[in-house]
């Protein structure tokens, strides 16, 4: 149903500059992109539920890395044929193509989507939010991965909405040099999904979690010293490589934590509070940036990623020293 509500969206957008005029059109856009945020939030649980179903899980890693590398492989191809529509026709034909074009690319993604097999629901738990926030809080191991989860993302976003700020203002980078470094930064994650996901299942989604999540964070130390877009460009490919592999395990490990019975649950639950961390870091990072510099935010950001990758990497060595005293 959310999906078929979010492919909506797109096909309102396209008709929208031939019912309204004027600033109205931007209103209205900005409230259907909010709902359509919504409705792709909102099936993200139901999502979750089927992958971790119909997906079995020693080949999990390498599924998800071929579907993220197939999304990023298809943004870049798309998004500049985007903008040469954009660019090439009178507006707003450009954006109503556009739109138009995405609507018909989520009808045809729904309609396959509908020929998925649906999972077996009979062992799901239903109930109240007390008796569900009980057992939550008895599950250890979710709770240090979700608290984990929320203290990562936090830490992350404490500094990523301020780097282009920090490169237009004090490096003096253009719109050019700032698009060419994000193509660096997202080739970088294909390789990574193409690493992380088969990697994953070899050696298991926690360790190959700790190793990306150790890594990570040098990135923004290093950022410290760039001087100029040259010293970003190798910064850029090499948190793209780190940063994607952490995100795909991530989700491969959530599959792993979360039991199948309350998955949907766990899921709606484990991406409430992440977005919430997502909206809480940008608040700190802005008065760190006025503050103080671009300096601390990168500084509280990495040694965020750091303490959080520490306790990660404490836990894996914990709960493998446990069950070797079972075995």
């Amino acid at each position: 149903m959310y999906k078929s509500l979010y492919i909506l969206m797109p096909a309102a957008m396209a008709i929208l500059p031939l019912a309204l005029h004027g600033e109205v059109i931007v209103h209205g856009i900005i409230v259907l992109y909010a709902l359509q945020l919504f409705f792709n939030s909102a099936g993200l649980p139901s999502w979750t539920v089927v992958a971790g179903a119909i997906v079995p899980r020693h080949i999990r890693g390498r599924y998800l890395s071929f579907r993220s590398a197939s999304q990023t492989l298809m943004a870049l191809l798309l998004i500049p044929l985007a903008g040469f529509l954009i660019r090439t026709l009178p507006q707003p034909g450009g954006y109503q193509i556009c739109f138009v074009a995405a609507a018909v690319i989520g009808v045809i993604s729904t309609a396959l989507y509908a020929r998925l097999p649906e999972p077996d629901r009979t062992s799901e738990v239903g109930g109240r939010f007390g008796g569900f926030w009980r057992t939550v809080k008895q599950d250890r191991e979710f709770l240090l991965f979700i608290a984990a989860a929320v203290a990562w993302t936090l830490s992350l976003t404490v500094a990523d909405p301020f780097y282009n700020v920090f490169m237009v203002r004090q490096l003096g980078l253009d719109t050019a040099a700032i698009g060419i470094l994000a193509s660096i930064t997202t080739a970088s994650r294909l390789i990574a999904f193409r690493v992380f996901g088969p990697l994953s299942d070899r050696i298991g989604e926690k360790r190959t979690l700790v190793y990306a999540g150790l890594l990570a964070p040098f990135a923004r130390i290093a950022f410290l010293f760039v001087r100029s877009a040259w010293h970003i460009a190798p910064i850029s490919a090499y948190a793209g490589f780190f940063q994607g592999g952490f995100d795909l395990i991530a989700f491969n490990l959530f599959l792993a934590v979360a039991p199948v019975e309350r998955q949907a649950r766990y899921s709606a639950l484990y991406r409430t509070l992440v977005a919430l961390g997502s909206f809480t870091g940008p608040l700190i990072g802005g008065q760190l940036y006025g503050r103080f510099g671009f300096s601390a935010n990168l500084l509280v950001s990495a040694a965020g990623l750091l303490v959080t990758a520490a306790v990660y990497w404490l836990a894996a060595v914990r709960r493998g020293r446990q069950s070797a005293l079972a075995g």
